[in-house]
């Protein structure tokens, strides 16, 4: 699984780098030209630091002399996120500081008390703490460290080891009494399947001793709404931020500073909330992308942190869909991903009753091998094919739970989105929507991308690295007339067609445009 993010992670990379200047704010992996040069270059990890033992003997930290404890500060762990532990996940631990060598600190998050202490001792890990480097507060890095599991994490700079140059060195900050280390600046290397990257999310924090608690995150665990019609938001915010501003829009967004006066004219007023909590709202759309945006601000106003997150929204009860017989796909899309050889699926096809061209696939993934979530209704995959030359493959969730709820989009859709035109992405990415040709629906490898709560806060990423298809039979094919002499289909609850109906078990028959319930 490890393996499937790290690729994707490089996929948006490279992509980035080819497209003009202007958009790369459209890219959460591109901080920087220097992690794109980095990921061009070391698209292997033959070229890396091979063995713990080397990182090791890379280190710089004082192996003499005395540390002082400074007391008790808050670790925000973003690298057991690595291993699909939820974020953020705040330890407790006492922060140790050199004491003739200032900016030198030490901590043992994962000791005694901790559950990482007893995969440690299952994997005869001895080592405690990590070290980290803060004597330049621009330049902070995270020394060789042994995760519990084995694995080596280090961040990414010269000083640790890397062979890399000081210009492609993505460091740590030390402000505010606050260590960050951010996303993508640490590595991950296990000697027997090579090097990751690690911080998928906001990355790794230490609040010192004395820090103000500004911690302000955003997640929707769930895609799908509640029976009340709502999603949910979980919020953790700092006990130290006064102010706490909230605005949904029914768009796909990402905060910055541009962002922040509508947010903070806008945004309800939750002022004194602190702590963990749950937001609950109902989208304004029926179908398609909602963000949620949350502004902390201190007693004067200042912003003092910032979060994000989106749901992808679909209320299969909206609209007016027929059933229109079965489709038979490929799945170039999920199955890669996961190291697995495309299957190749029938699934129920439903047609919308007032959009020529738009249909659904229903519970398209419930005959697969992978994860699945039950809540009672059906997931579908959306897509609009009027325009066969730019069929288009809108927000849906999979009904997957791989690395928690899946969802897919199209690429070209993304883009689009945020203002950009479909033949600006076409040159600069080589990236298009699918095509609609003799019945068979086609997304080129590389157009789609995926959306799993659990990984890097659902963040979209290019997923599929073969061509999505869709094969329409004669009786659903866009554009055809089904006959009423045409051989009736049977398609189980679950959306597989069957040969004939099961006693006790109930199908649908579909047959001369027309479906009904078969119960016997």
């Amino acid at each position: 699984m490890i393996n499937r993010y790290y690729l994707l992670a490089g996929a948006v990379l490279l992509l980035a780098a080819s497209f003009p200047a202007t958009a790369a704010v459209l890219f959460p992996n591109a901080h920087d030209s220097a992690e794109l040069r980095l990921t061009e270059r070391r698209s292997s990890s033959a070229d890396f630091v091979k063995t713990s033992a080397d990182l090791r003997h890379a280190r710089r930290a004082p192996e003499s002399g005395e540390w002082i404890s400074l007391g008790t500060g808050v670790y925000v762990d973003d690298l057991s996120t690595l291993y699909g532990l939820s974020y953020p996940n705040e330890i407790q631990v006492e922060v140790f500081q050199h004491e003739t060598q200032t900016g030198w600190y030490r901590l043992a998050p994962y000791a005694e008390g901790t559950c990482m202490k007893t995969i440690s001792d299952v994997f005869g890990t001895t080592e405690d703490f990590m070290y980290i480097n803060a004597t330049a507060p621009d330049k902070v890095y995270l020394e060789p460290f042994i995760y519990p599991s084995g694995m080596e994490f280090s961040s990414l700079c010269v000083e640790t080891g890397w062979n890399v140059t000081a210009e492609e060195s993505v460091y740590g900050t030390l402000a505010d009494n606050i260590i960050t280390l951010p996303f993508h600046s640490v590595l991950a290397y296990d000697p027997a399947e090579g090097t990751y990257y690690a911080c998928p999310n906001a990355g790794t924090v230490i609040r010192m001793p004395g820090a103000k608690d500004y911690t302000l995150s955003a997640f929707a665990s769930n895609n799908c709404l509640n029976d009340e019609g709502n999603v949910l938001v979980q919020l953790v915010v700092g006990k130290d931020i006064p102010t706490l501003k909230v605005l949904v829009e029914p768009i796909y967004g990402e905060i910055d500073e541009d962002k922040y006066p509508e947010i903070i004219e806008k945004g309800q007023d939750f002022s004194g909330k602190t702590g963990s909590l749950v937001f609950a709202y109902t989208p304004a759309i029926s179908h398609g992308i909602s963000t949620v945006y949350v502004l902390g601000l201190d007693a004067d106003g200042n912003v003092v942190g910032s979060a994000s997150t989106f749901s992808v929204v679909n209320d299969n009860n909206a609209g007016d869909w027929e059933d229109a017989g079965t489709v038979e796909w490929t799945d170039g899309f999920l199955a890669p991903g996961y190291g697995e050889t495309p299957g190749t699926y029938t699934s129920r096809l439903q047609a919308d009753r007032n959009k020529a061209g738009r249909y659904r696939i229903v519970n398209p993934y419930y005959s697969t091998d992978f994860d699945k979530v039950l809540h009672g209704h059906d997931h579908c995959i959306y897509f609009d094919a009027a325009d066969e030359e730019n069929v288009v493959l809108e927000p849906s969730i999979l009904g997957t739970n791989q690395s928690g709820e899946g969802a897919v989009w199209n690429y070209v859709d993304y883009f689009t989105s945020q203002g950009y035109t479909a033949e600006l992405v076409a040159e600069a990415l080589g990236v298009t929507y699918g095509k609609l040709e003799s019945n068979v629906v086609t997304f080129p490898a590389g157009s789609l991308l995926l959306s799993e709560r659990a990984y890097r806060g659902g963040a979209f990423m290019v997923a599929n690295s073969e061509p999505l298809t869709m094969t329409l039979n004669e009786e659903t094919g866009i554009g055809s007339i089904d006959s009423e002499d045409a051989a009736p289909i049977y398609i189980n609850l679950q959306g597989l067609r069957i040969e004939s109906p099961l006693p006790g078990h109930p199908s649908i028959r579909v047959a001369g445009g027309k479906s009904s319930i078969i119960i016997r």
